[in-house]
């Protein structure tokens, strides 16, 4: 679901589909794409012809037609981002819960994120007007800011509770065509652009998080871990784990090595439904607990 005839770019609608899940699918032994589904047959097919799948590939304008074909074992929704929690398989993410686990790393007092993304800086291209839209569920916390604090949580557990803040510092936003030429000059935004938290975990160890709109700093897909032994005052490069997902785009890396896991039934990194709902209940208490001015409590077991 999702696979556009026309999207090339990774910001175009309807494209995250073709660049974050479409590279790794057409090249896993695990995978075949039988069937896509779009807003109408027609539309399904233009995508078939576009993306040169096979002719057999069945086209579907409905999700109830779709879910009764019996020779689909798994529907992959490219629309909406509610349990695919992809960081979690992040091979600095995967590093880190590996030092503490071992001797490494012992208690974590505190932890400071910082993060940025490519949207909310008051210029956009058409496609992505929704982010615009508090009600349309799509935003810079629930799809941006949770990605990147789910796997800080993942890696260091829930909170106990927090402070929230959001606000809006960009609050109209320019739309251009893809030629460039303005679409639109001022579009009203309300949903955040800022987005602070801090808190204390279960585990006792406090964490503070800003993220914003704009694009973020120089080096942001080159992570490195470096450890300070406080004893010696020695500083150590830890090197990271190299899998062949790396090859993929950089958007479809983490995606892939989800689906690789899946496919093997290695769930330890894998966010089902269950999982999904705790980080939901903690996205909801962030825009609660700002708006109300109060400590965000939310069940965090599942």
């Amino acid at each position: 679901m999702g696979i556009s005839a026309n999207s090339e770019s990774w910001k175009d609608a309807g494209a995250w589909a073709i660049t974050a899940h479409m590279p790794s699918l057409l090249q896993s032994p695990h995978y075949q794409i039988v069937a896509l589904c779009n807003s109408s047959v027609e539309a399904a097919r233009a995508a078939i012809r576009s993306r040169a799948f096979p002719e057999s590939t069945k086209a579907y304008g409905s999700l109830d037609d779709l879910a009764a074909d019996p020779d689909i074992d798994l529907v992959i929704s490219s629309v909406t981002r509610k349990v695919v929690l992809q960081a979690r398989f992040a091979p600095v993410v995967a590093k880190i819960r590996e030092l503490l686990t071992s001797s490494a790393i012992e208690n974590v007092l505190s932890s400071t994120f910082v993060g940025a993304c490519n949207y909310h800086s008051g210029t956009e291209y058409v496609g992505v007007e929704y982010h615009m839209d508090i009600n349309s569920g799509g935003n810079m916390v629930t799809i941006h800011y949770g990605h990147e604090i789910n796997a800080l949580l993942h890696t260091l557990g829930e909170f106990e509770e927090f402070n929230s803040r959001l606000g809006i510092k960009w609050p109209y936003t320019k739309f251009l065509n893809k030629d460039g030429t303005v679409a639109s000059r001022a579009l009203l935004k309300a949903t955040p652009d800022q987005i602070m938290v801090q808190g204390e975990l279960t585990s006792g160890t406090f964490v503070s998080s800003h993220f914003r709109g704009g694009y973020p700093k120089i080096g942001l897909y080159d992570p490195k871990i470096t450890i300070l032994d406080h004893a010696t005052n020695e500083v150590k490069t830890v090197e990271l784990p190299h899998d062949k997902m790396a090859s993929f785009p950089r958007e479809n890396q983490n995606i892939a090595r989800l689906y690789e896991a899946f496919a093997k039934g290695e769930d330890e990194n894998l966010a089902n439904f269950e999982k999904a709902a705790v980080r939901h209940r903690f996205l909801n208490e962030v825009f609660e607990g700002s708006a109300e001015k109060r400590i965000g409590k939310y069940k965090s077991t599942y």
